[in-house]
């Protein structure tokens, strides 16, 4: 009788084992970390507003669309270049602010970090909403999580990311005026020989 008890108590506590790691592994939550490069001389990597936007869920090992995003005729399971990665964030960006659908927004630190955390499982778009001083940021395509390179058969939940970035293209209004009066000038002095020309006829 008491070998019996024992048993049963032994096999309760396994139970209650068992059900306890499942629930650990269910709410693993990963973390992305943003760190901003320094860009030319007079930007600044401080006070930058980036936004993630979860774009997509992990459904029985598969990337799909949130439903808000159904639509879109992206296969994320098929991206495999850089370049690939590039153009599908730019699509889905365009449509996440045609929809007004927002993420967490999130300001730089001096240093040009910021941290994303308590991100579930799936696929998330980085963004910028305001480069303040900075650079012009390609938005990009981050899933959490990802393959651990350095460890077989792991995965990595706290993800760190560099995004591309490229100067902020001045607009050279003093050249555009210099065009614009050029051909106000140029139009001018057609007119008045033509009236020369005709009071000489």
């Amino acid at each position: 009788m008491c070998k019996k008890l024992i048993i049963a108590v032994f096999t309760v506590f396994l139970f209650f084992i068992s059900i306890t790691n499942i629930s650990a592994l269910e709410e693993v939550k990963g973390s992305v970390t943003v760190n901003l490069e320094e860009g030319k001389k007079g930007t600044s990597v401080k006070n930058v507003e980036l936004e993630l936007i979860k774009v997509g869920d992990v459904v029985n090992g598969q990337y799909l669309f949130i439903d808000d995003l159904q639509d879109i005729e992206i296969d994320l399971n098929t991206l495999e270049t850089a370049e690939d990665m590039k153009n599908a964030a730019y699509t889905i960006s365009k449509i996440t602010v045609s929809k007004n659908i927002v993420g967490t927004r999130k300001t730089t630190n001096d240093y040009g970090t910021v941290k994303f955390d308590q991100l579930e499982k799936g696929v998330y778009l980085l963004q910028a909403t305001d480069i303040n001083k900075y650079e012009n940021i390609v938005s990009t395509l981050i899933s959490v999580p990802v393959f651990n390179n350095e460890s077989k058969n792991s995965m990595n939940y706290d993800i760190s990311i560099v995004p591309k970035h490229s100067p902020v293209i001045a607009v050279k209004t003093g050249d555009a005026f210099d065009l614009k009066l050029f051909a106000v000038l140029a139009g001018v002095s057609a007119v008045i020989i033509a009236i020369i020309r005709r009071e000489a006829i």
